[in-house]
C-alpha cells in the first residue's frame, strides 16, 4: 500500500456486481475496480492465476491485503476446487474491520460470509487455519520486507497504480518476487503500463499480455523460467 495513506479518509463505493471498493480523494485513486472490483479481481488473480496452477498444494503471496477480496475469493477457489492454498498477504496501513460492510455477493451464501468474517477478524502475524482448505497469514509489513519461509507458487501484485505508487514498479520490487518464486511461477498483475512491463522483465520473468476485465484493455500474467540444466 502507498505508504502516507491515511485510510481514516477512505470513501466506500459500492460496484455493480454487488462488491465493494475504496476511493482515496488525494490520490484520485480506488482499491479495485469501480466497473466491479469482484468481476476485476476474478478475472485478473483467480482465472488467468490461480486457476492455472496444476498441483494440489498451493503457496500464495499477495502485495496489498487491501478490502481482504483477493483473499476470499482465492478461498472460495481452494474450497470449490478441493486444492490446499497457503495464503501470505502483506499490508502495512490494514483498513479496520468495521470500515467493511459485508460484501452483497455473499449474504446469501453463509460458508462464503463466514469466511469473508474469518478472514478480517484473523488476528495478525498469525497464520490462521480460515477453513480446512486454506490458511492466511496477513503480515502487518510493507511487500519489500517480507521474508517468505517457502518458495511461493504464484504472487498477486495489486500495488496501486505506477503513478500513484511509482517505488512499487522497480525492477527491484520484482526481483525480489523472483527470487521467492518457483521456477514456472506466475507474477498476475492488473497493470499493463510500460513501466510495468519493463520492470518486470528486467526482473527475468517472461511477461505475456492478455485481455483484462471490464473498464480495461489489458493485464499481465509473468512467468519465472525454468532454469536449464546440463
Amino acid at each position: 500500500m502507498k505508504k502516507d495513506v491515511d485510510t481514516r479518509n477512505l470513501v466506500l463505493l459500492e460496484t455493480p456486481d454487488g462488491s465493494y471498493t475504496f476511493a482515496l480523494p488525494e490520490s484520485n485513486e480506488t482499491y479495485h475496480s469501480v466497473f466491479g472490483a469482484k468481476t476485476e479481481s476474478e478475472h485478473i488473480y483467480i482465472q488467468n492465476g490461480l486457476s492455472l496452477i496444476a498441483q494440489q498444494n498451493i503457496h500464495v503471496v499477495e502485495m496489498g491485503f487491501g478490502t481482504g477480496l483477493n483473499a476470499l475469493l482465492a478461498c472460495r477457489f481452494a474450497v470449490l476446487n478441493g486444492k490446499n492454498i497457503t495464503y501470505h498477504t502483506c499490508e502495512p496501513f490494514p483498513i479496520h474491520a468495521n470500515q467493511l460492510p459485508v460484501p452483497k455477493f455473499i449474504q446469501n451464501d453463509k460458508p462464503l460470509e463466514d469466511y469473508w468474517r474469518q478472514i478480517h477478524l484473523a488476528p495478525w502475524d498469525e497464520l490462521i487455519p480460515v477453513c480446512p482448505n486454506f490458511c492466511i497469514h496477513k503480515h502487518p509489513i510493507a511487500f519489500e520486507y517480507y521474508e517468505p519461509d517457502m518458495q511461493a507458487d504464484i504472487v498477486f501484485y495489486d500495488a496501486f497504480a505506477p503513478a500513484v505508487q511509482p517505488e512499487m514498479w522497480q525492477a527491484q520490487m520484482f526481483k525480489l518476487v523472483f527470487n521467492y518464486l518457483k521456477p514456472g511461477g506466475l507474477l498476475v498483475t492488473y497493470s499493463c503500463s510500460g513501466i510495468a512491463k519493463r520492470a518486470i522483465r528486467e526482473a527475468g520473468f517472461i511477461t505475456k499480455r492478455i485481455p483484462g476485465p471490464p473498464g480495461k484493455w489489458h493485464m499481465l500474467r509473468a512467468t519465472k523460467p525454468y532454469t536449464l540444466e546440463f
